[in-house]
């Protein structure tokens, strides 16, 4: 992961390189970053691909936005945090940094702590969360674990104030 200070943007590149280029994984990719954007109200854009000396392969390399935070306070939220945000979006917990969205047809993993910041006002922002759409056995299973799970109740605008 890299800055780009004068854009307020981070470089990020792809965890391991891609030796045999594979037009179906790399197509699951971009739709998981696309549906992150439409989701989450994110930003990810493709900035291309390079090859570093002594790997073998490609890494894709994307770039989302640089959230400021406060200094001197918690920069990444909370459970409770999380799981109040994602449920204003419509998901439904069904574990631990696991969440499902039955009209999107949608299920998130990865969503704890470290993949959100709070930016200066506060507000929960999506980092690193990985995005994927759920066939009908993994709805059924993601619908199972939901009702598991304890209900949280969102304070609305109004009751914060």
């Amino acid at each position: 992961m890299r800055f780009d200070l004068a854009a307020d943007r981070v470089v990020k590149f792809t965890l391991h390189p891609m030796e045999d280029v594979n037009d179906s994984e790399i197509e699951l990719y971009l739709e998981r970053l696309a549906l992150t954007n439409e989701v989450f109200g994110d930003d990810y854009r493709v900035a291309g691909w390079v090859e570093f000396p002594g790997e073998q392969g490609v890494r894709l390399v994307v770039t989302q936005p640089w959230y400021r935070t406060r200094n001197g306070a918690a920069v990444h939220p909370d459970d409770l945090q999380i799981w109040s945000y994602m449920t204003t979006l419509g998901f439904l917990r069904v574990g631990e940094g696991m969440y499902h969205h039955p009209g999107l047809q949608l299920a998130v993993s990865d969503a704890v702590g470290k993949n959100f910041v709070l930016d200066l006002a506060g507000v929960v922002k999506p980092v690193d969360l990985q995005v994927m759409r759920s066939d009908a056995s993994m709805r059924s299973t993601l619908e199972r674990l939901a009702e598991a799970q304890p209900a949280v109740r969102v304070m609305t605008a109004t009751e914060i104030e």
